[in-house]
């Protein structure tokens, strides 16, 4: 659940009313997501990957407000 996207009000995506979407902005995340694609084209004989929904959803720019990435966002962006 901590890996599930929260709005910018704190909130997490609640994946019975909307999708579900993981915060790529989380380093776990992007190492899980990165370990299953690996283990999928290293096992087994496929053409390639599709990345369906590996995006931030919709256009209004009011999810990724998870902690850690907001802090992320802070650091690196502060002095600009």
């Amino acid at each position: 659940p901590e890996w599930i996207m929260r709005r910018i009000d704190g909130k997490r995506m609640n994946p019975r009313k909307d999708y579900a979407f993981l915060d790529p902005g989380l380093p776990a995340v992007r190492q899980h997501v990165a370990s299953l694609f690996a283990e999928v084209v290293t096992n087994y004989p496929v053409d390639g990957v599709h990345l369906d929904y590996i995006r931030y959803p919709h256009k209004k720019g009011d999810y990724s407000y998870t902690e850690p990435v907001v802090q992320d966002f802070k650091k690196r962006f502060n002095d600009l």
